[in-house]
This record gives structure tokens, sequence and C-alpha cells, in this order.
């Protein structure tokens, strides 16, 4: 029996260390899906969290993600457009303020980086937001499928653009 469970043990550890081995590693994909992890965690949102975490994840976490200038595709053309990192980081800080709690998550993440132009990566993932509103305590699940373009400038990879993918459905 006790070997048993020491084989077992040893089997949750190797496989802990493969999935921090294939998180950590410095590969641009795996500098890329750290990206989308910084990302999710500056704009999601704990019940309760205090006013220092919002500055803190709009001041110094959201800026360092975007490019200059990141656009956003959509449907809705008067969501669309190109935003400034402020802008960026100014429209968090206002949704953060809207909600309770919310939470940003990345499933499906596939990364490609560009062979012809090494500085250049696409992502195709499903995002998911789910929250409750500060007001009235609604919940809000919303999922969506997207593709963000990503740039790699000064040494630092960013992402430059977003688009809402249309999903054929029966």
């Amino acid at each position: 029996m006790k070997k048993k469970l020491i084989i077992l043990i040893l089997v949750i550890v190797a496989a802990g260390g493969a999935g921090w081995y294939f998180w950590q590693r410095n590969t641009p994909q795996g500098i890329i899906r750290r990206k989308f992890a910084d990302l999710a965690y500056a704009a999601s949102k704990e019940s309760g969290e205090k006013s220092s975490a919002l500055i803190y994840k709009t001041q110094m976490v959201l800026p360092n993600l975007f490019a200059e200038t990141c656009g956003l595709e959509v449907k809705e053309a008067i969501l669309g457009g190109d935003y400034s990192r402020e802008e960026i980081s100014s429209k968090a800080a206002m949704a953060h303020k809207r909600f309770s709690s919310a939470a940003l998550r990345f499933f499906d993440l596939e990364i490609e980086v560009s062979e012809q132009q090494p500085d250049r990566a696409k992502a195709y993932f499903t995002v998911n937001l789910d929250g409750i509103r500060a007001q009235g305590g609604e919940r809000v699940n919303e999922t969506r499928e997207m593709e963000a373009t990503l740039r790699k400038i000064d040494g630092n990879w960013v992402f430059t653009n977003f688009k809402i993918r249309e999903i054929l459905r029966k």
C-alpha cells in the first residue's frame, strides 16, 4: 500500500514539474501564454478587492501588455477602433467599478508565431467573462471566440489587435 502511495506521489510531482516546465519555458509561445495570464489577472476583480489593487492592475500591469495603440475589431462600429494604452487602462478601471466581482478566463489558446516575421504572432482563443454587476447584482456570463495579434517590441511581446471571430452556428 505504501509503495502505491509513493508511486502516486511521484507521478503527481512529475506531472506538476512537466506542467510547470511547459508553462514557464521561454519560448515565444510560453511567454505569450503568460501575457494572457497577466491580462486575465488585470481584467479580473475579486469580491471586496481594494482600490489599491485596481490602481496597480490598471496603471502597472495593463499598460505593459499593450502596444502604444491596440485595435479592436467588432461588429458594433461604436466599440471598434484603435485605443491607446491610457484609454485601455481608463476603460478597464471603469469596467472594474461596474462589477462587484469578475473573472476573465482564456480557453483553447492556440498561438502561431510567424516564421517569416518571428516578432509577430497570432493567437486564437475562447474568452469568458463571468461577473456580478455592482448595481443590482445581476450575473453576467459572456463567451466569445477571438483572435489577437501580438508583436515583439523592444524585446517584449505586446498585444496590437483584438478581433471577435464570428463562428457559424446551425
